[in-house]
């Protein structure tokens, strides 16, 4: 395995934490609102293969921006896994924001 990071890793780095950015601020208009949330809301992580697993996965543990409270997603690679993540994420920061408060 190459050690060196390959450039398309990087610019996915990038795509993540933008991600991560965008779905804070979403939690953030959320929380003016509503007053719920759990200590994790918005905690995402990145897992890479391991020995027995060659499955790249993404990790978002958030109460208040979408469906659930856990979620994971995976792919053969970290472009792959990102590619769920990101479409499902936005779809859920696009809805936080269509919701009418009282």
């Amino acid at each position: 395995m190459n050690e060196e990071m390959k450039p398309e890793i990087g610019a996915d780095v990038n795509r993540f934490l933008a991600l991560r950015e965008d779905l804070f601020k979403a939690i953030a208009h959320s929380l003016k609102h509503e007053n719920h949330c759990k200590q994790y809301e918005g905690r995402m992580s990145m897992q890479w293969p391991h020995y027995f697993n060659d499955e790249y996965s993404i990790f978002l543990d958030c109460y208040v921006v979408g469906p659930s409270r856990h979620y994971e997603w995976n792919g053969k690679d970290f472009t792959e896994a990102l590619d769920k993540a990101e479409k499902d994420i936005r779809q859920w920061i696009q809805e936080e924001y269509e919701v009418e408060y009282d």
